[in-house]
């Protein structure tokens, strides 16, 4: 099969011709005024496919893909017809607004995932100030529980000493009062019997009960004197 030029070209003198032959084992061969220069390409390994110049593992790919543009076998150049490039064209067609509409749902999508890791290190810094938070509110409610506990201990030993406290005081006046009922007891008895060993007048007599009830009424100050002592004295202040 010979492809000549339909136009030539010539500019001056100098003519141009090209002559390209296509057949097993023959050169081609191209003069260009009276320069001669010569060139030979082998076409006896030209099988009319992609695989030429395509690697295998991208022809199964162009196969996919001419799958996907209604069924042109890419890798077979060849063997395209109108029809076949007409719908793949259409197919390529339809695919535009699909483009457009990609780039959309991209930057949706992408917008999305920024929300998304927005609201996961905003959750993930909240968590971790709540955490930090509890913490702390529990380690000071644990101060507290400790502190009130250690009020009450404190509390219940101080009752525990007032109360013993007060017992002796309670003891000390008892004990006190019957001191003083045997001594009032005692002295009642030792004037009546000087009373009646004396057998003195009514004067006596008179000046005997004046002087008992000097006594008793002594007694009784004294009594209250030493009660309100006992009762009073562990709240005066001790000299330094």
């Amino acid at each position: 099969m010979k492809f000549k030029s339909d136009k030539p070209t010539s500019t001056g003198s100098s003519k141009k011709t090209a002559t390209i032959i296509k057949s097993s084992g023959e050169k081609a061969t191209t003069k260009k005024g009276s320069n001669n220069s010569s060139f030979s390409v082998n076409t006896s390994s030209f099988t009319g496919t992609l695989s030429d110049i395509v690697p295998g593992e991208m022809q199964g790919w162009l196969g996919e893909i001419g799958q996907q543009l209604g069924g042109i076998d890419l890798n077979q150049p060849l063997g395209w017809s109108k029809e076949h490039v007409i719908e793949a064209n259409k197919i390529a067609s339809g695919l535009d607004k699909k483009v457009l509409e990609m780039a959309e749902v991209k930057t949706a999508v992408m917008k999305y995932l920024a929300y998304s890791m927005k609201e996961a290190e905003f959750k993930a810094d909240i968590t971790v100030a709540m955490a930090k938070a509890k913490g702390f509110i529990d380690q000071q409610q644990a101060k507290a529980f400790l502190a009130y506990t250690s009020y009450l201990r404190k509390a219940a030993r101080l009752e525990k000493k007032v109360q013993a406290t007060q017992q002796i005081i309670d003891t000390a006046n008892n004990a006190l009062e019957q001191t003083f009922d045997a001594r009032k007891s005692n002295i009642m008895a030792a004037v009546n019997q000087q009373a009646k060993l004396t057998q003195g007048t009514a004067a006596e007599v008179e000046n005997l009960r004046t002087q008992r009830q000097k006594l008793l009424a002594q007694h009784r100050q004294e009594m209250a004197a030493y009660k309100n002592e006992l009762s009073t004295g562990h709240l005066q202040p001790v000299a330094s």
